[in-house]
């Protein structure tokens, strides 16, 4: 006998609020406050809502947690090649302290958007001290 929808809706609700409280938890004892609560069910899945977070606190989860890995495209995939070789690029600024928020893929190319002149001056420098370290 299949439960009935209602049933279903309150268990994913309740599930959703338990998974918000222990994620909140496991976030606040790696050093964040991220307010977070049970969300409406959605075809019976339970989910969770995060408030919204300032980009410094984006940046230190970022830094905390790691980036994900790296997938590689396909070599006859050029728009995957493109959107890998954008999130390369956004992983090793992000290592030398450096972020372009204009940064992503187009279609089968990377777009490196309207940089700032003292931006591009510090990457410029990553670039020449990652140069000089490859000499060595």
């Amino acid at each position: 006998m299949a439960p009935r929808p209602r049933v279903t809706c309150l268990d994913a609700r309740a599930i959703a609020s338990q998974l918000a409280d222990e994620l909140h938890l496991s976030f606040m004892a790696l050093g964040f406050y991220l307010p977070m609560r049970g969300a409406a069910p959605i075809a019976g899945r339970a989910f969770v809502d995060v408030d919204p977070i300032g980009h410094d606190t984006a940046f230190r989860l970022v830094e905390t947690l790691g980036p994900p890995p790296l997938r590689t495209a396909p070599s006859d995939d050029r728009v995957g090649q493109a959107a890998d070789a954008a999130r390369s690029l956004r992983r090793s600024l992000f290592t030398a302290g450096l972020a372009l928020p204009g940064l992503c893929a187009k279609g089968p190319l990377v777009e490196l958007g309207t940089v700032s002149p003292s931006r591009v001056e510090s990457l410029a420098g990553v670039i020449a001290s990652g140069s000089k370290e490859a000499a060595r």
